[in-house]
């Protein structure tokens, strides 16, 4: 069983969505039959099993959703055995202690993924305070339940554990060319947060004469401060709000770019490493692009990738085309070099490798 203790509803946190079908999808490839559980608005809590739901739960409110979902697992499992349980890190909790105690009985395998570490610098408002505090406190209580910790750089804990990177599901119809529009045309895919600094870009396109357009794709908390910096800015002309898309929709937007814009702000964070979805996605894609910061999976020699550098100020947009326009890069060989390294089968074999000997 994959758990993921994030919201779905109306399409948010579709990165993150495919992603937990991608680690399921490669559980499969390997002969695991795979549930998945996670939230979905006022719906509840959501079991499925392929497309067939197997088992809901509702909430008493919606404050109540992370508590309800281990609950209603912990029942739904009391009668139904899995070899192995995925867990998603969100935060540490009575509930999910409770889950993990109850299940441990039953020998089964017990995943534990942090997504980000440290975590704790996503918790920001005055009621994540509290949350962090019983967070504290449970977190040492959990390590006995847990067989194997999953993480993407940073952890210093003593269990057992293996550093992987991010993932992606490989669409195999897709084909694209890089544009050839004399307007350089970048796209930037996300649930937008302060550290993905795309500010800097957008202060980028202000500082520059060049031709471009950018388009911004997504929701999520830093929208509405891109959508304010670009009307001061008076960039409207340039920069254009998508709202989420997804499927043909996205796939149109694509095809047209000349680059795909990654995380820009990691430093806020206090991160050296990032795992990014999106630079997964626009490598699966075949489509050239930049960021800053540190990601293992991608070598800076790889005649795709383009780097900022760290730090707030704007991306110079004339150094960066200067650059793109004197590279010779191919979609398919981008798109292979995906095939060849990125697959989440890759991922989630190295993690079943790394359990079986624990």
């Amino acid at each position: 069983m994959v758990i993921y203790p994030v919201d779905f509803k109306d399409g948010l946190n579709r990165g993150i969505y495919d992603k937990m079908i991608g680690q399921g999808e490669a559980f499969q490839t390997m002969n695991y039959d795979v549930s998945y559980a996670f939230l979905e608005g006022k719906n509840g809590m959501i079991l499925k099993n392929g497309r067939k739901k197997i088992f809901v739960r509702s909430f008493s409110s919606l404050s109540a959703k992370y508590t309800s979902l281990f609950s209603g697992l912990k029942s739904y499992c009391s009668s139904h055995h899995y070899d192995i349980f995925y867990v998603r890190h969100l935060i540490h909790t009575y509930s999910l202690r409770t889950f993990l105690k109850s299940i441990k009985p039953t020998l089964s395998r017990i995943i534990y993924e942090y997504p980000t570490l440290p975590y704790e610098k996503e918790w920001k408002k005055p009621l994540h305070k509290i949350l962090l505090i019983e967070d504290g406190l449970i977190k040492k209580m959990i390590n006995d339940n847990i067989d194997l910790v999953v993480h993407y750089g940073g952890y210093k804990g003593y269990l057992p554990s293996v550093k992987i990177s991010n993932g992606i599901r490989l669409k195999p119809k897709f084909s694209m060319e890089l544009s050839n529009s004399d307007v350089f045309k970048m796209i930037a895919v996300g649930r937008w947060e302060y550290w993905h600094g795309l500010d800097r870009l957008i202060k980028g396109i202000a500082s520059s004469n060049k031709k471009v357009e950018l388009g911004i794709v997504g929701n999520g908390p830093a929208i509405k401060e891109y959508n304010t910096l670009v009307k001061s800015l008076n960039l409207n002309h340039k920069v254009k709000f998508h709202g989420p898309q997804f499927g043909n929709d996205l796939e149109e937007l694509i095809s047209v770019s000349h680059l795909g814009i990654g995380t820009l702000g990691l430093h806020r964070k206090r991160v050296d490493l990032d795992s990014s979805l999106k630079h997964r996605m626009y490598c699966s894609f075949g489509l050239p692009f930049v960021f800053a910061g540190r990601d293992d999976d991608f070598d800076n020699d790889l005649p795709f990738i383009f780097k900022g550098k760290d730090g707030d100020k704007g991306i110079d947009l004339d150094i960066l085309i200067s650059d793109y326009n004197s590279r010779i890069m191919k979609p398919k060989e981008i798109r292979n070099h995906a095939r060849n390294y990125l697959t989440w089968e890759k991922r989630m074999e190295k993690v079943l490798e790394i359990l079986d000997k624990t």
